[in-house]
């Protein structure tokens, strides 16, 4: 654990980005969308060098009223969503994720996170049962070892998708405008309750409506409400 240099708060040095210097992921993405704001304003032709910095774009209304700054973003558990669209993040990197532009529907439901569990999970029984036939081979002799070590390898390969298959979670079904369905899964240890107070922000923040197959998950419902729900 480490202490952010900009928030003061903990994070994990595992998770951060390498390129990171003693800040966490938050505030990592946070000066990245702010630097990359600020060399679209540059001018293209040089002038004084003792001008005065160009200032952040004005707030950018979305479709709640609220104004949102093309730096911010929030992040919870795997998912990263900002003024440029819906992503999956691990380690600080971007693995997959749809632009706003692109975006038809947001759907968050408990399911497998394999993009083709069928496929995936044939593929995963197979290397699997060479993985099983390995280690029988394998206790034989130590020659065997040498040489059909590699079926050991793909039997762990094959518990992995298995895994990956079997193991259900949280999961973001976002459809883009040609149809293509994205998955982009929340951690495994992900909590509903967070999930639902997370994507209410988005809701809030971005405007981007999220509908639920989940009932203990109202991405919708404003904060407000749910508050006052609570106080009663």
């Amino acid at each position: 654990m480490a202490i952010c240099t900009i928030c003061g708060r903990k994070y994990n040095r595992l998770t951060a980005p390498v390129s990171a210097k003693r800040i966490c992921s938050e505030c990592f993405f946070a000066q990245l969308e702010a630097e990359a704001s600020a060399g679209d304003l540059q001018p293209t032709e040089e002038g004084p060098s003792d001008r005065e910095s160009q200032p952040l774009p004005p707030p950018i209304p979305n479709s709640l009223g609220h104004s949102t700054r093309v730096e911010d973003f929030l992040q919870h558990e795997g998912i990263l969503v900002s003024q440029r669209g819906v992503f999956e993040v691990q380690l600080g990197k971007q693995i997959a994720g749809v632009e706003r532009a692109d975006i038809a529907q947001i759907r968050v439901a408990y399911a497998s996170a394999a993009e083709r569990p069928v496929f995936e999970g044939a593929v995963g029984v197979s290397l699997l049962a060479a993985g099983l036939w390995g280690v029988r081979i394998c206790l034989r002799s130590l020659l065997a070892f040498y040489l059909y070590a590699w079926l050991l390898v793909m039997g762990i390969l094959g518990a992995a998708m298995l895994w990956d298959v079997l193991k259900r979670r949280y999961v973001l079904f976002v459809t883009a405008h040609d149809g293509r369905l994205h998955k982009l899964p929340f951690y495994v240890a992900a909590y509903p309750r967070d999930i639902e107070l997370f994507l209410q922000k988005v809701h809030q923040t971005f405007g981007l409506d999220i509908y639920s197959d989940v009932t203990e998950i109202r991405p919708n419902q404003s904060l407000e409400v749910l508050n006052q729900g609570e106080s009663v």
